[in-house]
C-alpha cells in the first residue's frame, strides 16, 4: 500500500523509484540534448563546392578556402571521382535548367540551393561574405611577365630597325 503525504507526494520506495526514474530521464534527455547540439557541428558546412581533379580554377577555389581557414564551412566533392557527387551535380543543374554548355566546376552552392560558377566569382564572394582583405601585391606574376613580354617586343623593334640601318648603310 502507497500513502500520499499532505502534499501530494507519495511515500515509501515506490515513490522513491518514481522520483529516481524522473531524475534518470530527465539526466537523458539533457545529455541527447547535448549530444543532439553537437550533430550540427559535425554536419554545418554552409557550402558544397563542385571541383574536378585537374582543374585549375578549382585548385585555386581550394587553396582560397584553405589558406583562409574555411575547411570547416565546406563540404568539397570531386565530380569524376565520386559518382554520387557527379549524380548529385547533374541533378542540382538539371533541376536550376542550367544550359549544358554553361555547366562547369568549381560550382558552389550555398544558402538552401544558391550557387556560384567559376573561380573568380566564388573567391569574390567568399571574400566579402567572411570579410576576407584582397591581399596586397604590388607586384604580381602577371605583371611580371607582362613586362617581360613588353620588353622583348621593344628589343625585337631596336634590333630590326638597327640591323636595317647597317645594313642599308652597307647598300650606299
Amino acid at each position: 500500500m502507497v500513502s500520499v503525504s499532505s502534499s501530494g507526494k507519495e511515500n515509501g520506495v515506490r515513490g522513491l523509484v518514481r522520483r529516481g526514474m524522473g531524475i534518470l530521464v530527465r539526466v537523458c534527455l539533457l545529455i541527447s540534448g547535448i549530444i543532439i547540439a553537437g550533430i550540427p557541428t559535425v554536419y554545418a558546412q554552409q557550402y558544397t563546392l563542385y571541383v574536378q581533379e585537374g582543374c585549375t580554377h578549382c585548385a585555386k577555389v581550394e587553396a582560397f578556402i584553405e589558406e583562409n581557414g574555411l575547411e570547416e564551412e565546406f563540404a568539397i566533392r570531386d565530380v569524376l571521382i565520386d559518382t554520387e557527387a557527379g549524380e548529385e551535380y547533374t541533378a542540382f543543374l538539371d533541376e536550376e535548367a542550367v544550359p549544358l554548355q554553361q555547366r562547369g566546376v568549381p560550382l558552389m552552392v550555398y544558402d538552401g540551393g544558391q550557387w556560384l560558377s567559376g573561380g573568380v566569382p566564388i573567391i569574390d564572394f567568399l571574400r566579402e561574405r567572411h570579410g576576407i582583405e584582397e591581399p596586397e601585391d604590388p607586384v604580381g606574376s602577371d605583371d611580371i611577365l607582362l613586362l617581360g613580354g613588353g620588353a622583348i617586343i621593344i628589343a625585337a623593334i631596336v634590333g630590326y630597325g638597327v640591323v636595317n640601318s647597317l645594313h642599308g648603310k652597307k647598300r650606299s
